[in-house]
């Protein structure tokens, strides 16, 4: 367990209480992940960049995986907790003791949310040509997009987790807060009657408090792991097919690297890709604000320098009618 006092000091019927809650947390969000993995990936999926970053992904054959905190949208993870903390004081409304675990609950997940464990994630598109990625991703629809064979690519991302702490796992996000909601709200009620148990007990208060604040970590890392399939509704045009890699709060993140992003560190691992799986990289898409000519060459003589087997690889232009800003 998530837990700094040792959870031994606790009595065994407690500890066996916390594992029991441990596994039907994760046995509520199962039929939501076994769905997701059954799903075949898409023929095809895309990876928006700009100049910098094709020729980057290119020379060094690398695609990053960056720490979920630092992407694009702040409120990774944090959307999907902010769902649950409504939901605790929602279900649990006038109980003092609930009232109590809902804002142990919402302080954890303020406070050390990024501790829970270290999440690393490469963001690609379902879509090809999709203005709003274009602007956001691509230089404002000067850059490019990276067409990949999903099903090779992912069957070799899978294959770095091998023989390692680590777990790797590739699936489509989804951006339905009802469907997020329905499986917090069974997480939740997995614990309440556990809260509500601590008023018969007699427990002595250290061991109340232990037993509540060990509970309310079981029940954060079953929803943060819920949240992690999820984004804000915000974003569905983006139609994102994440690559996820999950690494336990105290793995020592061999490989770990760093890159400078408006005045901070950002922590990313590398999937070398044109190592492992360099048949799975079929084309590349110039943005509709890019001069045609120039783009297009550009793309080749990267092609020719960096990947020289693979320069007949089509270079195809947008369709999106965009003059850029």
């Amino acid at each position: 367990m998530m837990e700094d006092d040792p959870e031994d000091r606790l009595p065994q019927e407690l500890q066996t209480t916390l594992c029991s809650c441990d596994r039907a947390i994760r046995d509520v969000l199962a039929p939501f992940t076994s769905t997701i993995e059954a799903e075949p990936p898409p023929d095809t999926i895309y990876h928006y960049t700009d100049d910098n970053g094709l020729k980057g992904i290119l020379q060094h054959g690398a695609l990053w995986l960056t720490d979920i905190f630092s992407l694009n949208d702040p409120s990774e993870l944090k959307h999907g907790i902010g769902i649950a903390s409504g939901l605790i004081r929602e279900i649990g409304c006038g109980d003092e003791i609930v009232a109590i675990f809902a804002n142990r609950f919402a302080k954890i997940m303020n406070d050390s949310t990024e501790n829970i464990a270290n999440f690393f994630v490469c963001s690609f598109s379902k879509a090809r040509d999709d203005l709003g990625q274009w602007r956001s991703y691509a230089d404002d629809g000067r850059g490019y997009v990276l067409e990949f064979g999903a099903d090779r690519l992912e069957q070799e991302f899978a294959k770095t987790a091998e023989g390692t702490r680590w777990v790797c796992s590739a699936f489509a996000v989804t951006y339905d807060d009802t469907k997020l909601a329905e499986i917090q709200r069974g997480m939740i009620q997995v614990v309440l009657p556990q809260i509500y148990a601590l008023k018969t007990m007699g427990l002595e208060p250290e061991i109340w408090w232990s037993f509540l604040r060990i509970l309310t970590l079981v029940l954060a890392r079953g929803c943060v792991n819920a949240s992690v399939f999820f984004k804000h509704p915000a974003y569905e045009n983006e139609c994102e097919y994440r690559f996820l890699q999950l690494h336990t709060s105290d793995d020592k993140l061999g490989g770990l690297r760093f890159r400078q992003c408006r005045c901070r560190l950002v922590r990313y691992m590398e999937f070398q890709w044109r190592e492992l799986a360099l048949d799975a990289l079929k084309g590349i898409v110039s943005g509709p604000a890019a001069d045609p000519v120039s783009a297009k060459q550009f793309a080749a003589d990267c092609l020719k320098a960096f990947v020289p087997t693979e320069s007949g690889l089509p270079i195809s232009r947008s369709t999106v009618p965009y003059r850029g800003r």
